[in-house]
């Protein structure tokens, strides 16, 4: 570090000597002409000292500078990815379709926000159902003559590179004769979902038995090794000296907090302890708090998870709650749908036949055809009609289910980590409570969706693995009861509020730092590597402006 503040100093020395030669005058000139000499001498001395100097410096620190990611830590991360996307597969038979994914499909085609990601979604099920082994066609979409027209002509265009702007105006012809389009479609994919309901099970659990025994793990075990090696990779990658680096290098104000001895560290660590707490402890005892503040960082980071979730936490809560008064009508709902499709497949029947019936008259026969279709016109009402009924059922059908589940399933005990895991089930009941909440905007939905979905995923979930769904106010004060036992003593901001965002980027400060007193690296090697570079950058723009300097005379 003192080499590089020399060679700065020579530098600037330098650069100081060659603005003021111009302005030297003697009135003899003689002397003039020696002491410019004896300038250019001590001039090409300091060059000579400066370049030495760097080169010097530069072979040091190219032994210690990483200048590349360990490959490690993208192993390790493959690795982990590998075993979430088996963790994915595993489930009951029953939950089939959050385990394809399929949930999503059938909810993001009844409600997207446009029409291209209809046509998206539409494309990726069929592929999907491809890849299981069932092969769409047009004619598999007949639930109802306008999905049945739609999807020939997605079937026909689905290859064309402008099938997106193909099915717009497709979708456009169609819309004014059927606004509840996007809900046949709903209903008809649900229909082939649930009728290859058996082939689709079949195909997960292939899957997921042949991925298991690639890895040599079992449906109980997958779930503590996707954990295990998530873990390591995040401290693989926290203490891996390039991404520290990497880090100082984008955020060079930041290298300040990282000097023990500063009032830049000492406030950082007075929002979690008194810091004479910490500099006046033994070795052993500074690794402790270090360990102890990660655990904290960790544990914020549950608590913040917990707070933006609070509101499904208390809807589960409000269910189960109530459970004596949910009463089990399934079957009844079940029944009625079945009812109500029989209705809609004979309304359908009578369609076909007026539309053949219409086929067979000649265009000279105009008052009996528009006899037909004022009819059929009549029909297509009623099928509306019928599907709004068959939908509302479903949708019915499918809360009454959720609500019969969660009351099965939960009990006093029941965690909020599981109780995450349950509705993760329900994409469309998450997705529309998640959209009820009118603090959040449209376009932060489903994202918030994904994220909380997201929660079984998470490595470390202590807290959550720990604590009844029904009691969410208890994280903050258990977080801060068990921290001020080790003489951490603070007070957790609510999540929305400035004072919590600089509390956890104090936090990430003290964990960085807790990385750098364990690696081969410490501030003061970073700090001199950065200036070493600042200043290779300093040379080379010297260099390219000499030589400009040049071609210009």
């Amino acid at each position: 570090m003192t080499t590089i503040t020399s060679i700065e100093k020579l530098s600037k020395y330098l650069d100081k000597i060659v603005k003021e030669l111009p302005k030297l005058r003697s009135d003899v000139a003689s002397e003039q002409v020696t002491y410019n000499q004896k300038m250019e001498d001590y001039l090409t001395e300091l060059r000579n000292y400066e370049e030495v100097i760097y080169e010097i410096v530069k072979e040091k620190l190219a032994v210690i500078t990483p200048f590349d990611e360990n490959p490690a830590v993208a192993e390790k991360y493959e690795e982990s990815e590998k075993y979430r996307s088996i963790l994915k597969l595993t489930g009951k038979d029953e939950d089939f379709e959050e385990r394809f994914g399929f949930d999503r499909t059938v909810y993001e085609i009844g409600h997207a926000k446009d029409v291209d990601r209809v046509n998206e979604v539409l494309k990726d099920f069929i592929n999907d159902m491809e890849r299981i082994g069932i092969k769409l066609v047009s004619s598999n979409f007949n639930y109802s003559t306008f999905t049945l027209n739609y999807m020939e002509s997605f079937f026909k265009n689905m290859n064309d590179p402008r099938y997106l702007l193909i099915m717009k105006n497709v979708f456009n012809s169609i819309y004014w004769e059927c606004p509840l389009l996007l809900t046949h479609l709903e209903l008809c994919v649900k229909n082939l979902i649930t009728n290859n309901k058996k082939v689709i099970i079949r195909h997960i659990n292939t899957l997921l038995d042949q991925s298991l025994k690639e890895v040599g793990s079992t449906r109980e075990d997958i779930h503590e090794l996707y954990t295990k090696t998530r873990i390591q990779f995040e401290d693989m990658r926290l203490y891996d000296p390039y991404n520290l680096l990497d880090y100082f290098d984008n955020n060079r104000q930041e290298t300040r907090k990282f000097y023990v001895e500063s009032d830049d560290f000492k406030n950082v660590l007075a929002s979690v302890m008194d810091p004479n707490e910490y500099l006046h402890a033994s070795r052993d005892d500074k690794k402790f708090i270090l360990k102890s503040i990660k655990e904290l960082y960790y544990d914020v980071l549950e608590y913040q998870k917990v707070e933006k979730f609070k509101k499904l936490f208390k809807f589960l809560s409000d269910i189960y709650d109530n459970r004596e008064n949910i009463k089990d009508n399934l079957k009844e709902k079940q029944k009625e749908i079945v009812k109500l499709e029989k209705e809609k497949a004979g309304l359908d029947r009578k369609v076909h036949f007026l539309i053949r019936k219409r086929n067979r008259f000649s265009i000279i026969n105009k008052d009996r055809i528009n006899d037909i279709n004022d009819k059929i016109k009549e029909l297509e009402g009623e099928l509306e009609i019928k599907i709004g009924e068959i939908k509302k059922n479903h949708d019915e059908l499918n809360f009454e289910f959720f609500q019969n589940s969660l009351c099965k399933t939960f009990n006093a005990s029941t965690s909020l980590f599981d109780a995450s895991v349950f509705f993760s089930k329900f994409y469309g009941l998450l997705y529309n409570q998640v959209f009820a909440d009118n603090m959040i905007e449209r376009e932060e939905v489903e994202p918030r969706v994904d994220e909380f979905r997201h929660i079984q995923y998470m490595a470390r979930s202590t807290i959550m693995k720990s604590l009844p769904f029904n009691d969410t106010k208890a994280v903050k004060a258990l977080i801060e009861k068990k921290y001020s036992l080790y003489n951490m003593n603070f007070e957790l901001p609510p999540i929305d509020d400035a004072d919590f965002s600089k509390f956890l980027d104090n936090l990430d400060t003290l964990v960085k730092f807790g990385a750098l007193e364990e690696n081969v690296l410490d501030i003061e090697t970073c700090d001199m590597i950065l200036k070493f570079k600042d200043y290779e950058e300093l040379k080379i723009k010297r260099i390219r402006e000499n030589l400009q300097n040049t071609e210009e005379i």
